[in-house]
Parts: C-alpha cells; sequence; structure tokens
C-alpha cells in the first residue's frame, strides 16, 4: 500500500516511529506485514504482571523491531489520551525472557544436531524449546531476576 492509501484507510497519520505509524484510528505497520492494531486496543495488557499485550505478541513476529513499537505504543496512548496500566520494566522483563530463552533453544537445536537426531520435526523443536527453557531457568528465577551471568 503506498502511503496515500494507508492514510485513506486509517486515517490521519499522527507520528511515525521506525517502522510503526501512529495513525488515527491505530497503529500501523506498512510494507509487507501491514500489521494493525486498533486505537482501542494499543493499551492492553497481558496478565497479573501488567506487561503490554503487543510488545509481547508482536515481538514474536521475525519483521518486528521491539524498540519501535514501543516507541509507537507510548506515542500513540499519549496521543489518544488513553489511561494506560502497562508496566514498562514487567514487558522489558518478559521481553528479555522471551529472547534469552530463544537463544537457549537455539543452542539446544544445535546440541540435538550435534547428537545425531537432527532438528526435522515439529517434536524436535518443542523438545529444543523445552530444553532451552531448562537452560534459562538456571540462570533466571521465578520471579525473573538473575541468578547468575549467562553463558559466562
Amino acid at each position: 500500500m503506498t502511503r496515500e492509501e494507508i492514510i485513506a484507510e486509517y486515517g490521519a497519520l499522527l507520528s511515525e516511529h521506525g517502522q510503526w505509524w501512529v495513525m488515527e484510528s491505530g497503529l500501523v505497520a506498512p510494507g509487507e506485514s501491514n500489521y494493525y492494531i486498533p486505537r482501542e486496543d494499543v493499551a492492553r495488557t497481558r496478565g497479573a504482571e501488567r506487561a503490554s499485550e503487543w510488545v509481547a505478541h508482536v515481538s514474536e513476529k521475525t519483521w518486528c523491531r521491539p524498540k519501535d513499537l514501543i516507541e509507537a505504543i507510548r506515542a500513540a496512548i499519549s496521543a489518544y489520551d488513553l489511561a494506560s496500566k502497562i508496566d514498562w520494566a514487567e514487558t522489558r522483563r518478559q521481553l528479555l525472557w522471551d529472547a534469552y530463552v530463544a537463544c537457549c533453544a537455539e543452542e539446544a537445536e544445535r546440541q540435538i544436531g550435534r547428537l545425531g537426531a537432527g532438528v526435522h520435526s515439529m517434536s524436535d523443536l518443542s523438545k529444543a524449546w523445552d530444553l532451552g527453557e531448562r537452560l534459562a531457568g538456571e540462570y533466571w528465577s521465578p520471579s525473573r531476576e538473575w541468578k547468575a551471568e549467562p553463558f559466562a
């Protein structure tokens, strides 16, 4: 979609934050993804921790740059004058945890491959992810505080 088509569909462009645009009707990541977050859902949180639902969800996409998304959500909350209950410290901790587990899962995939099993199925990937979580758990407590320096 062109810039003009995006404005026609989502309303006025209020601000740009890297790959995310704050539009009159919500957030848009124009381009291949053309991802849209409606205005009324921008400040949605996940669980008792009050982490941003969108940062947790969209950051899993390979195309997403979390820093841009966080800046856009903050700008949108301000522009839309929304009452936000997002706990940004918890959002950051969850992003770090997810990234760390993903790194451990990648290492687990390599270890499985070295053992000759290879990673050829969803079951293998699931095993790698589970092992990644266990490895991550050795360094990260349930309260999400570092117990030891990982990969030291």
